[in-house]
């Protein structure tokens, strides 16, 4: 059921957007597995997306020649695909820098993804987000809340979909990209259709299958978002 809808909006989509967040290892050795797991199964279905938005969390820990490591193996990893990829910082992005507060600040993968040819991050490594648009529209994809993570995520350790606050407006949890705190490497497929709908579909790399699927309504595309602007001043 899953792949006849994948590939059904795949045809259709006229931006087609691979989000993924929170690799977040303190060890080469899992950065490593979890990168294969993850990029060996994208590979593995064909050309299936345009550019990578990749939403921090990309390193964790304090030990510098590790967190050099891991960035190679994902900048080498991510440029194996030959797309753009537009990264924000997450919390333990700034381990280090936290760590370090007499020396110059260093974020290693923020200063990786700023210093490769393509990839965009934010201009100052102080801001926690940037704009970028692919069409007009409001959807929200966050990271940060693994799924499947009962020890930090408790009641909410499932939870994948919920809405801002106030608005008609859904926010899609796309974490996380390993399978140590949580049982899977996950990461979604976004899928922009000419006719203004969207497609959202949910992806388990270790086992090489989409798990869920979601079709935001009619008012959440372009048109309905401007006859909210009035909402949101």
């Amino acid at each position: 059921m899953f792949d006849c809808l994948y590939e059904e909006s795949l045809s259709r989509a006229e931006h087609r957007i691979w989000i993924l967040s929170d690799l977040q290892q303190a060890l080469p050795e899992n950065t490593r597995r979890c990168l294969d797991a993850g990029i060996s199964d994208f590979k593995s279905m064909g050309l299936p997306a345009d550019q990578i938005w990749y939403l921090g969390d990309a390193v964790e820990g304090e030990e510098k020649e590790r967190l050099r490591d891991m960035c190679r193996l994902q900048e080498e990893a991510f440029a194996s695909l030959s797309l753009p990829l537009c990264y924000a910082t997450g919390n333990h992005d700034y381990d280090y820098a936290r760590a370090h507060r007499d020396q110059v600040p260093w974020l290693p993968f923020y200063e990786t993804v700023r210093d490769h040819p393509g990839w965009k991050t934010a201009d100052s490594c102080e801001d926690f987000w940037f704009h970028t648009e692919v069409g007009k529209y409001p959807v929200y994809f966050y990271g940060h809340s693994h799924i499947g993570d009962w020890k930090w995520a408790k009641k909410d350790a499932w939870r994948r979909i919920s809405w801002v606050d106030w608005h008609d407006v859904p926010q899609i949890d796309v974490s996380s990209f390993e399978n140590i705190r949580g049982r899977s490497c996950r990461s979604v497929f976004l899928h922009i259709h000419r006719e203004g709908t969207m497609g959202v579909f949910f992806r388990d790399h270790d086992r090489h299958c989409f798990t869920e699927a979601y079709f935001p309504s009619p008012e959440n595309g372009p048109a309905g978002w401007d006859d909210m602007r009035g909402l949101w001043g």
